[in-house]
């Protein structure tokens, strides 16, 4: 895919790997949470969050950023990360790496919901209506799925390896090849790893101009204070008596 290495965390922070949302999370009002240390994000399945702390996971909490999209615009959030929410990277992946070992060209991955009601919503008429036995197949992202005929052309037939008893269609476009996704799940963490970390050296970078700016306002008035007092005009002091 083109992606380029992952910058060293080490060089700008303490630290800066990606997780992958592996349980959705919404924080509740009266949620307890490390004292001082944020409020927790939002985690959607699959999502991508970049832990930054580890200070506080023997609470179960880390501490993180991601780009998430708020007001149709992406926006940065830092805060607390549920920590049994989300799944290291490599640990993410093996999984797939091993099926993609045993099932080959067959094993997929499911990156867009699709079920009979998804037929219903989109007012799609099921191209197999006329043939007895042929049902779509549900399927839900991050399912890992096994093709068994993929010859009807835009159309595969498999089973989600979690239910093997239930087989059906599914479109092709629906899913993808175990070998791609994990090349592209790998390329999304490598770049949210060095967004973080150019985030964090912009962070120094913005801390470093206001700390220069407010020593150089402390100088210019500390400066004004000392001409004034030499710009005074003495007072003569009264004649004795």
């Amino acid at each position: 895919l083109g992606c380029a290495p992952a910058f060293s965390a080490v060089m700008a922070i303490p630290m800066a790997y990606a997780v992958v949302v592996v349980r959705e999370f919404a924080p509740t009002a009266g949620m307890e949470v490390p004292e001082g240390a944020g409020a927790p994000i939002t985690l959607r399945m699959n999502d991508l969050v970049c832990v930054t702390s580890e200070d506080f996971v023997d609470r179960g909490w880390f501490y993180g950023e991601t780009l998430q999209e708020i007001d149709g615009e992406e926006t940065r959030v830092k805060g607390l990360i549920k920590a049994d929410a989300v799944s290291r990277m490599e640990d993410f992946l093996l999984p797939l790496q091993q099926f993609e070992r045993i099932k080959g060209a067959a094993a997929r991955v499911c990156i867009f919901q699709f079920s009979d009601d998804y037929l219903k919503h989109h007012d799609l008429d099921w191209p197999f209506s006329h043939i007895l036995h042929r049902r779509p197949l549900t399927i839900t992202p991050g399912q890992l799925v096994e093709v068994v005929d993929e010859s009807l052309g835009e159309w595969i037939y498999g089973f989600a390896i979690e239910n093997a008893d239930q087989m059906g269609y599914f479109p092709r476009e629906f899913v993808m090849p175990v070998t791609q996704y994990i090349e592209m799940m790998e390329c999304w963490g490598n770049d949210a790893e060095r967004r973080t970390v150019n985030w964090h050296a912009e962070d120094r970078r913005r801390k470093q101009q206001r700390d220069v700016e407010e020593q150089q306002q402390e100088a210019r008035a500390k400066k004004k204070s000392f001409l004034s007092f030499f710009a005074r005009k003495p007072k003569a002091p009264p004649v004795p008596a």
